[in-house]
């Protein structure tokens, strides 16, 4: 943006001094350079305020994660029920890949799900896979017995999927490894 206002002061000092011809005066120099100031007063201002702006929705889309994923953690990990842990599962998971969590609830015992005594965002980062555009959400879960950090895949403001490297299954361990490097 700011080379594109540059380029356009740029043409208009140069059409400003063509116009002139070679009997452009001092006073006339004096204004177009003023024009160029005031030009690149309004760029500093303007980016300026676009940076603001995204900072501001980066910081809104970093709570909203924080939240959803707080309230994921609260009504699925700390859940006292199975039917609790099921209601999380609908809430705050994407509508495509419930099925998979409801199944892997039905098939895990109460106690089977360690509580997380206390989570932390830790970085986030933009992602597109498939075509899909996503926020990659790096979170550090605590239980009684340790500490770990999972990745969760964030979109349109619902879980897609959650990523361990304790899980079991060897291709999603690779995957966790995968995206861990884009932190």
């Amino acid at each position: 943006m700011k080379k594109g206002l540059l380029l356009v002061s740029s043409l208009l000092i140069a059409g400003s001094l063509a116009a002139c011809g070679e009997e452009a005066s001092v006073d006339e120099t004096e204004d177009v350079g003023a024009a160029e100031e005031e030009v690149n007063e309004e760029v500093n201002s303007t980016e300026s305020k676009d940076e603001e702006e995204s900072t501001e929705e980066h910081e809104e889309d970093a709570n909203s994660e924080n939240e959803l994923i707080t309230s994921f953690v609260n009504g699925f990990y700390n859940a006292n029920t199975q039917d609790e842990r099921m209601q999380a599962v609908e809430e705050f998971m994407h509508e495509g890949v419930q099925d998979l969590f409801f199944m892997m609830v039905g098939f895990s015992e109460e106690n089977e799900i360690d509580p997380v005594t206390s989570h932390h965002l830790l970085a986030t980062t933009n992602h597109e896979e498939d075509g899909e555009s996503m926020e990659l959400v790096l979170v550090e879960l605590t239980t009684e017995e340790k500490t770990r950090e999972d990745i969760f895949a964030v979109s349109d403001g619902k879980i897609l999927w959650m990523y361990s490297e304790d899980v079991e299954d060897e291709d999603m361990r690779d995957a966790y490894q995968e995206l861990i490097e884009l932190f």
